[in-house]
């Protein structure tokens, strides 16, 4: 394990994780947890349970979750990102699914959004004086 003295931020540190309730979101939320790290995650809608088991593993006021409802809208993580030392961007759009057509199949098209490329160049992260 690394030694705190050698992380990228300090324990304490704001770290936003995207997608906070999906499978591998949650467990870096938890490990970020585990070494000190504040953590807000994202989530599409409000989800009070994950809140709840966070609270309950690691203290109150060590994790929230806020509603990023559509996040291949412009600025869409401009209020999660407010006063955050780093960002994990763990949620993508992979594929979308098409209505169906007149053949009645249902159609997927596959594809990654840009703007998961460009996240880390939109946001000058720093932490909370």
């Amino acid at each position: 394990m690394i030694s705190p003295s050698h992380y990228a931020l300090p324990p304490g540190s704001l770290v936003v994780v995207s997608g906070a309730n999906g499978f591998i979101a949650s467990h870096i939320v938890d490990l970020l947890l585990e070494l000190g790290f504040r953590v807000r995650g994202t989530v599409r809608e409000a989800k009070p349970w994950l809140d709840k088991y966070f609270e309950e593993k690691y203290g109150q006021g060590r994790f929230s979750s806020i509603n990023v409802p559509a996040i291949e809208a412009k600025g869409a993580f401009d209020e999660a990102v407010k006063g955050a030392a780093g960002f994990v961007h763990v949620v993508c759009v992979l594929i979308r699914f098409l209505n169906l057509v007149y053949t009645q199949q249902l159609r997927l098209r596959q594809d990654i959004d840009c703007h998961s490329i460009n996240i880390g160049c939109r946001y000058d992260l720093r932490p909370e004086s």
